[in-house]
């Protein structure tokens, strides 16, 4: 049997807001379905959140999501069909990336991998903050309110004159 050809493709979808505050369940929903067609995922990572021009399924807002993967040819259909069935995806645009270069692909990879530790230190940071009681001194300081200075108005001097 002869094993056909893989080809770049790159894939935009669109997701409810929700997805912009667990975007890991999102990218695990596409590695599925990328997964379900035998496609090599290169890059998967949230590209931005957006207010859309039209209301899509109800929805005004929108967090997009940018794949670079290898596929069979034939299995596009397969996976733009489980895309459409898919509850969660409002959206998706899947092509070809003959004009993507090996440099192009290496920056996506090192934008999302620092996207990713970001937001890793960011969610380790939050934990920790999260679960350290505050000590005596932070709680005392948290009580007492300073309060606001009035700001001065000008006085009238004998030498200034309206």
């Amino acid at each position: 049997m002869t094993e056909t050809q893989t080809i770049l493709y790159e894939g935009m979808f669109l997701f409810p807001p929700s997805a912009s505050t667990d975007p890991g369940a999102a990218m695990d929903q596409l590695r599925d379905i990328l997964g379900r067609a035998e496609a090599e995922v290169l890059v998967l990572r949230k590209w931005d959140d957006r207010r859309l021009a039209y209301s899509i399924r109800g929805q005004r807002r929108g967090t997009y999501l940018l794949s670079y993967f290898y596929a069979r040819p034939a299995q596009i259909a397969n996976i733009q069909r489980d895309v459409t069935l898919s509850e969660q995806v409002i959206r998706s645009l899947i092509l070809r990336a003959d004009h993507v270069g090996e440099t192009e692909l290496d920056l996506e990879r090192k934008d999302g991998e620092a996207e990713l530790e970001a937001n890793l230190k960011r969610d380790h940071a939050n934990d920790t903050n999260a679960e350290r009681p505050k000590s005596e001194p932070e709680v005392a300081a948290a009580a007492v309110e300073v309060p606001s200075e009035k700001p001065t108005e000008p006085s009238d001097s004998p030498g200034s004159q309206a």
